[in-house]
């Protein structure tokens, strides 16, 4: 017994604590094929998904026959008549100008959801993989640099399932769609340009994104929150976007954790969606500092593929990284990694915090001028390239700390590796008179339980890599080490920009706050630019095999 596993989704995972406790699903099997090359042969592995369980398994039932999917394929223009989604003007065997225009340029038409201010986009876009048209950011000062940045695209700030009740409102599929009161109202609400000028089925070739993922993440301490647990529903919205566009390509990113976390339900419910939709899924974690940036940034990733396209392979690792190969855990033993580790070696070095941010001005905690001049030349390639055309340096701003932290920071060593640790056991005399304690009380009494609090109140090594970028750079956050390696301050907004491999001529918007989350939450460009390379591949050979 088959069912469309998204018109239930939203009821497993309300009642996910029922697994474990009875709760009878129809059992459906499901596949993915992975091939690997051996020195000197193919190994194809099929890796298995039981919905009913919610396992992995690498061997099917024995009562279970494999049986071709090509005897389910249907043409997809037929799909979306069937489905009353069909576009203007589409007839079976004939495309319209702009898909011709598209096929012509091998340029896949994106959506990017959760677009945030970018990142993504930029990356995917210098790969020649796809060209952004729509893009849809909640968050305002986002969406604001997103529009600054990728002027040709149509962004729309707002909330995703507004935008997604609009358009199938605007397609005629109203029935279908099953959303709150308040959105069907919010939807109701939006001018008439705006909607027409959404994206309907069959104009939309590639949809990108990554829903956000404090819910997931290990550096948020509270994502048992209401608020983090409705970002992790999320998801479950990006995936009714594939479910109703059906694209042909589908690129989901989110934080290493997304694979693990609430016993890896999540994640495997959106393979077990994507694969119920027909789609060639691959999944795997790939390190950032591998791709071109001077980062540890371990990301999730999940490539999913119409049937009759071809599904895009990882990225060769191009630099060095001491990062162990990051495996996902299956069933049982079984592991699965879908890169090897560059520790052994790499065509190229890794990039050094001396590479990224040598060549920047002095400034001082609290640099508040947005444009400065650069006053020196790039010292390596990653600074020449990062420059670009860019004429001025923007963005060379810093948070500016308060009286005892700047006190804290002065007496830091500038060396590699000192932090909080290096401070002497001292009180000191704020400009108010007041004396107090140099080290923060809380941070040796409770040391042993938080390994030891390494990295609070840390300097960067000029010859190390950054750690992973995030929202809101302090030295008692959650990553504390993020002092300049000679400077006593916080690094920059354009510090952290470069670290995500941004180039000098991105924009960001916002107070400063704003700038370091737009960073904090991005896929670094060199990262999506790799992934992009492996996509463009992927339709080039399409192409070729069309053409033969």
């Amino acid at each position: 017994m088959v069912f469309l596993v998204l018109r239930i989704i939203n009821t497993l995972l309300a009642y996910s604590d029922q697994f474990d406790n009875g709760l009878k699903l129809p059992s459906v099997i499901l596949y993915a094929k992975y091939i690997s090359k051996c020195s000197r042969a193919f190994v194809i592995t099929y890796i298995f998904f039981d919905i009913h369980s919610l396992k992995f398994c690498l061997q099917l039932p024995a009562n279970i026959k494999l049986s071709s999917r090509k005897e389910n394929l249907v043409n997809e223009a037929e799909i979306r008549k069937r489905k009353g989604k069909s576009i203007e003007g589409e007839n079976d065997g004939e495309m319209s100008d702009s898909q011709k225009s598209s096929a012509v340029n091998n340029r896949l038409a994106t959506l990017d959801i959760f677009a945030g201010c970018g990142g993504l986009s930029e990356g995917l876009q210098k790969a020649g993989a796809s060209v952004t048209k729509w893009a849809i950011e909640y968050e305002e000062p986002a969406g604001d640099a997103f529009k600054l940045n990728h002027p040709d695209a149509l962004a729309f700030v707002h909330n995703c399932n507004v935008i997604l009740r609009a358009i199938m409102t605007a397609c005629g599929d109203t029935d279908d769609c099953i959303s709150t009161t308040e959105a069907q109202e919010m939807a109701a609400k939006l001018e008439e340009d705006e909607i027409r000028n959404l994206p309907r089925p069959g104009q939309v070739d590639f949809i990108n994104g990554g829903p956000p993922c404090q819910g997931f993440s290990g550096m948020n301490r509270f994502n048992q929150s209401t608020w983090s647990k409705v970002q992790c529903e999320m998801i479950l919205a990006f995936l009714s976007f594939a479910e109703y566009f059906r694209p042909k390509y589908f690129l989901l990113e989110n934080v290493r954790n997304f694979v693990s976390f609430n016993k890896g339900q999540t994640f495997r419910l959106t393979l077990a969606s994507l694969l119920e939709m027909g789609y060639q899924v691959r999944f795997g974690i790939l390190e950032a500092g591998a791709f071109g940036v001077s980062q540890s940034r371990k990301r999730a990733f999940i490539w999913a593929a119409a049937p009759e396209e071809i599904l895009p392979e990882w990225p060769e690792p191009m630099h060095v990284f001491a990062s162990p190969e990051l495996k996902v855990t299956l069933n049982g033993n079984t592991q699965y990694a879908a890169v090897r580790s560059t520790a052994s070696g790499a065509p190229f070095r890794a990039i050094t915090v001396r590479d990224t941010i040598g060549d920047l001005p002095e400034v001082g905690n609290g640099a508040s001028v947005t444009t400065t001049e650069y006053k020196s030349e790039p010292i390596s390639w990653f600074q020449k390239r990062i420059r670009g055309d860019a004429s001025v340096l923007t963005d060379h701003i810093s948070k500016e700390m308060n009286e005892l932290n700047v006190i804290r920071c002065k007496k830091i060593p500038k060396r590699p590796g000192a932090d909080w640790r290096d401070l002497p056991e001292e009180k000191v005399k704020l400009s108010t008179g007041q004396m107090v304690d140099l080290i923060p009380w809380c941070l040796p009494n409770t040391a042993k339980r938080h390994n030891q609090w390494k990295g609070l109140f840390g300097r960067l090594d000029w010859e190390g890599n950054f750690p992973t970028s995030i929202t809101d750079p302090q030295p008692m956050g959650k990553v504390g080490m993020c002092f300049h390696p000679d400077q006593d301050r916080i690094l920059t907004v354009r510090e952290c920009a470069r670290s995500q491999g941004f180039p000098d001529g991105y924009k960001f918007c916002g107070n400063i706050q704003h700038k370091h989350k737009q960073i904090g939450n991005a896929v670094p460009p060199p990262l999506a630019y790799a992934l992009g390379r492996k996509l463009k591949e992927a339709v080039e050979a399409k192409d070729k095999q069309l053409s033969e």
